[in-house]
C-alpha cells in the first residue's frame, strides 16, 4: 500500500512475521527500483514487522504524491461541507471545526495544526484536507457570532435575550 511519512512517499507492506519481513526486505534491497528499504517492528504484535520502501525514480514518487493529494482533495470535497470555518480574532489563522469528529485545528492557506499535515503532508509538500477545504471554499468562513451555535440554541438565546 502507498503512504506518506516523514520520509516522503513510500510503500508499506502488511504486517508479517519478522523472518519473512527480513527476507522480503533483502529482495527489495537487491532490486534497483527501490531505495530506503526498512524493516519496522509492529508495535501491536510481538514477533511481527512490516517493510517500508521508496520508489527509486522521481516520477514514481511524484505519482504517489499526486494520488495522496487527490485522496485528500476528495475527502475535502465530501467532508468539507460539514466543516465550520471561523476566523480567529488575531487574523492570523482560521479555526476549522469538524462537528462529526469533534476535532478543531488552526488552518491557513499553507499550514494546518492537524497531525496529518504536521507528520505527513508538510514534509511531503502536499496539503491536508483541511487546507484544501478552506482554499476551495467548501464551507464559508464565519465570524464567532454566527459560527458554532446550532439553530435551536441560537433561537432559544434570541428568545431569552432578544
Amino acid at each position: 500500500m502507498e503512504m506518506l511519512s516523514k520520509n516522503g512517499a513510500q510503500f508499506r507492506t502488511k504486517t508479517m512475521e519478522d523472518a519473512r519481513a527480513l527476507r522480503f526486505s533483502s529482495c527489495l534491497k537487491a532490486n534497483p527500483r527501490f531505495v530506503g528499504v526498512a524493516v519496522c517492528p509492529c508495535p501491536k504484535k510481538l514477533g511481527h514487522s512490516y517493510v517500508t520502501f521508496n520508489p527509486a525514480s522521481d516520477p514514481n514518487g511524484e505519482a504517489i504524491l499526486a494520488r495522496q493529494q487527490d485522496a485528500r482533495a476528495l475527502r475535502a470535497a465530501t467532508e468539507g461541507r460539514d466543516y465550520i470555518f471561523v476566523a480567529d480574532d488575531s487574523g492570523k489563522f482560521i479555526w476549522c471545526m469538524n462537528p462529526i469528529s469533534g476535532e478543531t485545528y488552526e488552518v491557513t492557506s499553507v499550514d494546518c495544526t492537524c497531525p496529518d499535515h504536521h507528520y505527513r503532508c508538510r514534509p511531503a509538500g502536499i496539503q491536508c484536507k483541511h487546507i484544501v477545504a478552506l482554499v476551495s471554499g467548501a464551507a464559508p468562513v464565519r465570524s464567532w457570532e454566527t459560527a458554532a451555535r446550532p439553530a435551536a440554541v441560537r433561537d432559544d438565546r434570541e428568545a431569552l435575550w432578544g
